[in-house]
């Protein structure tokens, strides 16, 4: 039985959010291939957590996890003067090095598995050196440097300050994507943007999750005259910008030309910058859900107004797997295997994303012929394999 060690940021359970979704399915196809140790970072976990996260990864053998004290902001141009990334080095933790180190001396492991970025700075140095010939596999769920500089876009009274940081940032990310064996993104965009700024580098590949896909019919038919759904993170900079973007320029052409229109959204840590859009009226806005059925079932239909992003977006695969149309910016399909028109319509221009809302809105009919749809590409998506380029079982070697 292969033996596997784990390091990843966060403790990922629960998958409530988009980045423990994917760490939680990848630790699962991990379990699947051999017995695993995880180690990570985590505040308060508690006792009953691991043993939930024990039962739906049954390969999963010890969890080791290391405190968290996350470096404040105002560090970051401190760091940059001394060469350093603050994205990358406000998580450098002692403790998690001591413990990698500890592990791998006395592990005796098969293969180590490291996800997403932010473990790399706490792991490299340990690792770089390939001691004992340890094959390194590394996963990726964004092209963070490339993030980063879309955000500071929006901001230009940042951006004079933080560009220093948006350089050491991108210095560093294509220096880590270039050391493990093997370099996995989960989104086949980001994987075109990671091997263009390598000049092809050859351990680069890409890989979508298709694990992480939970079917959930939940019998949707169409869903409540009028109500427009978005699902997400309300502290997340990119969904503040869609929505924010989706209420001030979209949703008023929808409701001059059908007044019925609501628009709701629910995420937890919503921040006030979307709260103060809430009416109690046709605008309603509302932190985390723990029960997401009624909110699925009312929705007539799904918006996922993304202007910038990276990586694969989960808001989008949850609405699908429910069977809800879903209408989204070009940037929310990124990484996607969708195809327009069949369960999905995509538009950028508000005058172009408010016809095909109301083009769903105005036929119930269509609205449940495209969730059909959604369905059946959330299916396609469910059955997609990456086993064997997790574990070097493919051609790509």
């Amino acid at each position: 039985m292969m033996r596997i060690l784990c390091a990843r940021h966060f403790f990922p359970w629960p998958p409530v959010s988009g980045g423990n979704r994917v760490a939680f399915s990848t630790l699962r196809e991990l379990c699947r291939g051999g017995e695993v140790d995880l180690l990570c970072f985590g505040h308060d976990v508690k006792s009953e957590s691991i043993k939930e996260l024990r039962q739906n990864c049954p390969g999963l053998r010890n969890v080791f996890i290391v405190p968290h004290y996350r470096k404040p902001r105002y560090w970051a141009p401190l760091m940059n003067a001394t060469g350093k990334s603050y994205f990358l080095s406000r998580d450098y933790s002692r403790e998690y090095v001591k413990k990698a180190q500890q592990l791998v001396r006395g592990g005796n492991y098969d293969f180590f598995f490291s996800d997403t970025l932010r473990v790399f700075v706490n792991v490299a140095e340990v690792f770089s050196a390939r001691r004992r010939g340890l094959p390194w596999v590394a996963q990726f769920h964004n092209v963070e440097h490339l993030l980063f500089r879309s955000f500071l876009d929006r901001r230009p009274f940042v951006s004079m300050l933080l560009r220093p940081e948006a350089e050491l940032l991108k210095r560093r990310e294509i220096r880590y994507w270039k050391l493990p064996d093997r370099a996995i993104f989960i989104s086949p965009e980001d994987y075109r943007k990671a091997m263009k700024a390598t000049a092809q580098w050859p351990k680069l590949t890409a890989a979508f999750p298709g694990e992480m896909i939970a079917l959930n019919p939940i019998g949707w038919r169409g869903g409540g005259e009028g109500r427009i759904c978005h699902l997400g993170t309300g502290s997340w900079e990119p969904n503040i910008d869609g929505v924010k973007w989706f209420l001030k320029s979209v949703f008023p052409l929808i409701r001059k030309e059908f007044p019925a229109a609501v628009f709701s959204h629910a995420g937890q840590g919503t921040d006030s910058r979307l709260t103060r859009f809430h009416n109690g009226n046709n605008v309603c806005i509302q932190g985390f859900v723990s029960d997401l059925t009624e909110f699925y079932l009312d929705a007539a239909l799904f918006v996922a107004p993304l202007r910038f992003g990276s990586g694969i977006k989960i808001k989008v695969i949850d609405a699908i797997s429910r069977g809800v149309p879903v209408v989204m910016s070009s940037v929310a399909a990124e990484g996607l295997p969708l195809v327009e028109g069949e369960g999905v319509f995509v538009a950028d221009d508000p005058r172009n994303f408010a016809d095909k809302v109301l083009m769903l809105l105005r036929d119930p009919e269509l609205r449940i012929r495209q969730g059909q749809l959604a369905y059946a590409a959330a299916e396609k998506m469910a059955g997609m394999s990456r086993r064997d380029i997790l574990f070097f079982r493919d051609s790509r070697v």
